[in-house]
């Protein structure tokens, strides 16, 4: 029988500035874009890979306005208190996709959001 293999890694730490987290948005948003559809079944990664890429160019927004990374930090996965925080001239959604931003996180954060796929349809279902 084979033994498990334990691999210790070192703790890595990042000093991400605004135009690193830019970066990194960019490149989660690219592999969004290019992920395979439509999947024979349901994968949360592409859904991952938009939010993060979402939550990544807000922090950018909000460091480059002047905001301190600890101030920054705080919103951690709060993506609508942090799209909040950002100055008007960076709010470029409309009330109808701030609506729906702000139902998608908040079922995200308190972990009730569950997505479906029937045929072709995304469904998204809230559980209390």
């Amino acid at each position: 029988m084979p033994k498990d293999i334990r691999i210790e890694v070192p703790t890595l730490v990042l000093n991400m500035g605004a135009d690193a987290y830019h970066h990194y948005a960019k490149e989660y948003y690219d592999y969004y874009v290019d992920y395979p559809k439509p999947r024979p079944k349901f994968s949360p990664v592409p859904y991952t890979l938009l939010f993060h890429s979402i939550e990544l160019e807000l922090k950018s927004l909000l460091l480059k306005s002047g905001k301190k990374k600890s101030e920054v930090r705080k919103y951690n996965h709060k993506l609508i208190e942090a799209y909040d925080a950002l100055c008007n001239a960076d709010k470029i959604l409309t009330l109808e996709e701030v609506d729906t931003f702000e139902r998608i996180n908040s079922d995200l954060v308190k972990k009730r959001l569950r997505i479906f796929f029937t045929d072709s349809l995304i469904e998204f279902k809230v559980y209390a």
